[in-house]
């Protein structure tokens, strides 16, 4: 069963779920950089720390002084990028909205499908009433030419009480055991 509703609502679905996973991929490369940027800090710092265990120590080495400031540069100009990483990793709010969004487009193609499925067994339940009405005809033609000449037609046949219900007074009692 399929229907223009259906079909572009299963094109919203498809198109939520990429978003999503692209903002969840994003997510995952940002998180992988800032751990990348965390470690290469981490790295810079233990140096640092040993070179000045080294000169407080009186065993520094002359290119350590150059090193320490090579090192200081690094962190310096690590740490935004590493904020900017993080920052980047923890955007929940973009993915719970793309979350949200897919759950709606999710929901409306339900709806679409019920919306659908509900005109596919109204048509159908059209088509078996015009053949029960067709059949209820031949009935009473029968009974005439049999000479069963009834006043009114439940004389000849005897309709369900869940069947006059919805008829007569619009009221479903009954169709449940259908």
């Amino acid at each position: 069963m399929t229907s223009p509703a259906i079909e572009q609502a299963a094109q919203v679905v498809a198109t939520a779920r990429l978003d999503l996973e692209e903002a969840q991929h994003a997510q995952q490369q940002a998180q992988q950089q800032a751990d990348s940027l965390s470690r290469r800090i981490a790295e810079r710092q233990e140096r640092q720390s040993a070179i000045t265990a080294r000169r407080l120590a009186d065993k520094d080495k002359p290119a350590d002084a150059a090193e320490y400031a090579a090192l200081e540069g690094d962190l310096k100009a690590l740490a935004p990028l590493l904020a900017e990483s993080r920052n980047q990793a923890q955007g929940a709010d973009d993915l719970n909205a793309k979350k949200n969004a897919l759950a709606q487009a999710e929901q409306a193609l339900k709806g679409a499908v019920h919306t659908a499925r509900l005109h596919t067994l109204a048509e159908h339940a059209r088509k078996v009433e015009a053949a029960y009405v067709q059949s209820l005809a031949a009935v009473w033609r029968t009974a005439q030419d049999a000479g069963l000449h009834g006043r009114v037609f439940g004389d000849v046949y005897a309709i369900t009480p869940a069947l006059v219900n919805l008829c007569r007074f619009n009221v479903t009692r009954g169709l449940e055991e259908a």
